[in-house]
């Protein structure tokens, strides 16, 4: 992807093999771009949404009826 479509970084999708097999530190020295660590990207988004605020939707969720 870096030399056939002049990737800047690479995100990978889901949890592939980083940073399962190998470290996303380590694969972007290989490679000469930036990799995104998914694990890390994820735990900063929880970090995120859990500082602003942010909750599930109660048209989507409505609150369940204990009654």
């Amino acid at each position: 992807a870096v030399e056939r479509e002049r990737a800047e970084v690479i995100v990978p999708l889901g949890m592939t093999m980083v940073p399962v097999t190998f470290a996303a530190a380590d694969l972007a020295s290989d490679i000469g771009v930036p990799v995104v660590d998914p694990l890390a990207a994820a735990m900063r988004l929880a970090e995120m949404l859990a500082a602003t605020g942010v909750t599930n939707s109660r048209a989507a969720y409505p609150p369940a009826s204990f009654s």
